[in-house]
């Protein structure tokens, strides 16, 4: 009986620790997503295929860095100024936390009908805070939206011509 017991006891914790999801995974693309609790969902992703760089990685501080501003697409289906406006008041609401974005990647955040990215074409990796985003993600959001004829809005930072933010329809 006491063998019974212990076998059952085993094969229950093995099928336990089977079952256990992580709360927060990678994928094999590098993928991580975060679903807020409105809603949103938020991605990050490689921009391409890239696999490395023969020199050292650099850190690129942008917070607070000006970004020229442009808005072009056909006119039509370009994001609804509201729904960009749970996102940007959702990283707004993040204060000055900074994140980090990997040479190479995109982050970008949907709700509804908007999607905004930071773009990270660079070899390097690039910080930038999470309310400088929501204030850029948020004039583009206005200025280039479907009420004004476009599609898409972007700001490509001066001294950083290779990482841009940019909102669209999603």
């Amino acid at each position: 009986m006491r063998f019974s017991s212990a076998v059952l006891l085993a094969i229950t914790s093995f099928f336990a620790t089977v079952s256990a999801v992580p709360a927060a995974s990678t994928d094999a693309l590098g993928t991580v997503t975060k679903v807020w609790p409105n809603g949103m969902v938020e991605y990050t992703i490689p921009a391409d295929e890239y696999f490395g760089s023969l020199h050292k990685r650099q850190t690129i501080d942008l917070s607070g860095a000006t970004c020229e501003s442009t808005c072009s697409g056909p006119p039509g289906p370009g994001p609804n100024q509201n729904d960009c406006n749970v996102i940007t008041n959702e990283m707004l609401s993040e204060g000055t936390q900074q994140f980090s974005i990997n040479p190479n990647f995109v982050v970008f955040v949907t709700f509804a009908s908007c999607r905004v990215n930071f773009v990270n074409q660079t070899p390097d990796v690039v910080v930038y805070q999470e309310n400088d985003f929501g204030s850029v993600a948020s004039f583009l959001a206005g200025e280039c939206n479907a009420a004004h004829g476009f599609s898409v809005g972007q700001c490509t930072f001066d001294e950083q011509p290779n990482a841009f933010i940019q909102v669209l329809h999603s």
